[in-house]
């Protein structure tokens, strides 16, 4: 019987592109190195099998839409695509059944043809599957390799690494790796984490975009987390905090003692209902007292965020938040008072049907109260001020102020909603530095990762002086 390939359409084909804001640079950018790190469920392995299944489309008039402008891009001949891992006894230990999942679910069947061991595409594009323990010799054979990539990347040996880069070395090759991180001694955190991406001679760039492209991602910047590995999420993020920082957030496998805060946990909805607002008497319920708000704002890649808090006795409550990169300073305004204030949204007219399509929620009330942000940004303060937000005010910082916040911050239990889920995972993230040597944690605070951590210290300035400066050296007084 003769196996004729379905007819190639005679029009471009549009595809919709689906998929998590965190991917795009996989997707529209080149790069020697692409990295994505991080916990389980984070959507790398399929970020990477549909990058790699559109890639391998060029040359057949097969347009994406590129979701950051809206317009239909196209690509080149056909690629010559390796995907390796450390060990691979057979072809089922590979991605192999991954990427042909993703070739169903984009429609491309016509377009790919799986064989036993390979897929083909329709241009000569070709994915082929080995493992890299003793064959990085079979694959030094392979002529011309485009894209390799592994994943379970925190398996790969150092021996591995070394044989397999000089490989790939066709101009304009890329080496993609998705790994579960697990030590910061691993090879390949050695090799992408470690230190900042070198400088390469300016003639090694023709072809990349950038020369390293390396993301933390983790399930809550997966836009189809699924809803059963939600379910097996807040069960570890509730019950075994380790296991959630290692298994969900792809944290090292850390000494339990570097973590700074050991007074923080997860606080249902059903807990937060025991409260009500501080104008408010309802029987049965616990009046709060009042509100305090503290926010950072975003620098590059980092977010902008505000939270806020409340105190009922010794316990710190944090029960709203909103926390997002790319914010921009005409649209901070909004993004904290949400598009639901109507005078708000009057006095930033000029940006208000944008901020309507995005929908920022923002967070309620906090134009009642004193906001306490970054400093080091007043020209942002004073806008904030100028667009609906005149008791915005700077922190103030100094000597030890850091210090001083955190250990204030320390003094009290903290409970933080489920409906704060960066904040959360920052409190339960934030660490010590530890030795590499010896292992030892030391008294050196980690500054990453700490941008709602920063907005509490803020929010909480005035009442920590008003107990008497609290300061690491004395205490509070």
């Amino acid at each position: 019987m003769l196996n004729v390939a379905p007819p190639v359409p005679a029009s471009p084909i549009a595809i919709e592109l689906e998929t998590s804001e965190c991917f795009e640079d996989i997707f529209f950018k080149k790069s020697r190195y692409k990295g994505l790190y991080g916990g389980r469920g984070s959507g790398k392995s399929w970020g990477f099998a549909d990058a790699l299944i559109l890639r391998g489309t060029a040359g057949k008039k097969v347009l994406v839409k590129d979701p950051r402008t809206g317009q239909m891009v196209e690509g080149g001949r056909g690629l010559r695509i390796l995907c390796g891992r450390e060990i691979q006894n057979s072809i089922d230990e590979s991605v192999k059944q991954v990427i042909e999942d993703r070739i169903a679910h984009h429609g491309l069947g016509w377009f790919y043809r799986v064989t036993k061991t390979a897929i083909v595409g329709l241009n000569g594009t070709r994915f082929t599957f080995s493992g890299l323990f003793r064959n990085v010799s079979k694959i030094k054979s392979k002529e011309a390799i485009d894209v390799f990539y592994c994943d379970e990347a925190q398996d790969l040996s150092q021996d591995s690494l070394d044989k397999l880069i000089p490989t790939i070395r066709q101009p304009g090759s890329e080496l993609w790796f998705a790994w579960n991180p697990e030590s910061e001694n691993d090879p390949i955190d050695q090799l992408l984490r470690s230190t900042e991406a070198p400088e390469p001679d300016p003639e090694l760039m023709q072809g990349y975009d950038e020369w390293q492209i390396v993301k933390r991602v983790n399930w809550y910047d997966n836009d189809f987390f699924p809803d059963v590995l939600r379910v097996e999420m807040e069960n570890d993020r509730r019950r075994d905090v380790d296991k959630y920082l290692h298994v969900w957030l792809g944290q090292y496998r850390k000494v339990t003692e570097a973590r700074v805060f050991k007074n923080v946990r997860l606080g249902t909805r059903e807990e937060f209902a025991q409260f009500c607002e501080p104008n408010q008497f309802i029987d049965g319920k616990i009046r709060i007292e009042r509100y305090y708000f503290g926010g950072d704002f975003g620098f590059a890649q980092d977010p902008a965020c505000l939270i806020r808090m409340f105190i009922h006795g010794r316990t710190l409550y944090v029960d709203r938040e909103v926390y997002k990169t790319g914010v921009d300073i005409d649209h901070l305004p909004l993004f904290f008072g949400g598009v639901h204030d109507s005078d708000l949204m009057r006095l930033n007219r000029e940006v208000a049907d944008k901020a309507l399509a995005i929908g920022y929620q923002g967070v309620p009330r906090c134009r009642e109260y004193r906001i306490t942000l970054d400093s080091a940004r007043p020209d942002t303060i004073s806008y904030l001020q100028r667009h609906g937000f005149p008791k915005a005010v700077g922190a103030k910082k100094g000597a030890g102020s850091v210090e001083d916040g955190i250990e204030f911050l320390k003094s009290y239990d903290i409970v933080i909603s489920e409906d704060c889920p960066h904040t959360f995972n920052e409190f339960v993230s934030y660490s010590y530095k530890i030795d590499k040597k010896t292992n030892e944690v030391l008294p050196v605070l980690l500054d990453e990762d700490n941008h709602a951590i920063d907005s509490a210290r803020y929010g909480l300035e005035e009442t920590r002086r008003a107990q008497g400066g609290w300061t690491t050296s004395k205490g509070m007084s």
